[in-house]
């Protein structure tokens, strides 16, 4: 889901559960897991471009030396 839909979801949600103090903790919790898993996928998405980098550099390597067949 994209942030902007999110956003859109989060709003029509809190607009409908502002009677409902249950459903907006609940809305809050969730809105701060969702950040958290936010950062954490960043953090991961950054490792994996790192690991990409080094592999593809190890394949450059590899193709130099003639040994990847």
């Amino acid at each position: 889901m994209s942030t902007t839909a999110y956003i859109a979801a989060l709003a029509m949600t809190t607009i409908v559960a502002c009677s409902n103090p249950e459903a907006e903790a609940q809305i809050q919790t969730l809105s701060k897991k969702n950040a958290e898993l936010s950062e954490e996928i960043q953090g991961l998405q950054k490792k994996l471009d790192s690991m990409k980098v080094k592999t593809d550099s190890l394949h450059k390597v590899l193709i130099e030396l003639d040994l990847d067949r």
